[in-house]
């Protein structure tokens, strides 16, 4: 299980992250930047610089200081916003984040993560095993069959149906 820091500010986009970010791992999440010794327990930070930058919880010694972490970093960005600090295993998104490349980065850096502790000599997981046949796809159709109509009907021919049966049934006096 890997851990998750995401230093966000607002609430909502806090709860995003804890139910966008997949459930395998330990997501815990900060206001404000912590201090660099905090991180060591850490195998990812997300940083909200957009966000952060909004609340004027963002410096730029603060976005220097990133660019000295050792943990790797996903960096949210918009456009005249704070630049990301430029060093290894850093990425970055735009704002608007899609779900898609936002778990990518993600998945990238934390594989990213796992194989530099192996190469130190901690391996953390087991490897994967890799099949001996590559996967081919199934061939995709060009068209897709057309769904079959459903059995629709029309209540105003249940209402006639009803009305004549009503009619030749009524006793007549």
């Amino acid at each position: 299980m890997k851990t998750i820091l995401v230093i966000e500010p607002y609430k909502m986009l806090q709860r995003a992250f804890a139910i966008v970010l997949p459930s395998e791992h330990k997501v815990c999440v900060v206001e404000t930047l912590p201090d660099t010794m905090v991180l060591k327990g850490f195998d990812l930070a997300i940083v909200d610089a957009v966000a952060l930058a909004e609340k004027g919880l963002l410096s730029a010694s603060d976005a220097r200081s990133i660019g000295t972490w050792k943990v790797p970093t996903l960096w949210i960005e918009s456009k005249g916003g704070p630049t990301a600090p430029r060093r290894e295993k850093l990425h970055s998104v735009t704002k608007p984040v899609q779900k898609e490349p936002l778990l990518k980065a993600v998945a990238d850096l934390l594989a990213g993560a796992a194989e530099a502790s192996v190469k130190a000599g901690r391996n953390l997981e087991k490897p994967i095993p890799i099949a001996k046949e590559p996967i081919k796809p199934k061939p995709r159709s060009a068209k897709k069959p057309p769904a079959p109509e459903p059995n629709v009907i029309e209540l105003v021919d249940v209402f006639e149906e009803i009305a004549e049966h009503a009619e030749t049934s009524a006793p007549q006096d």
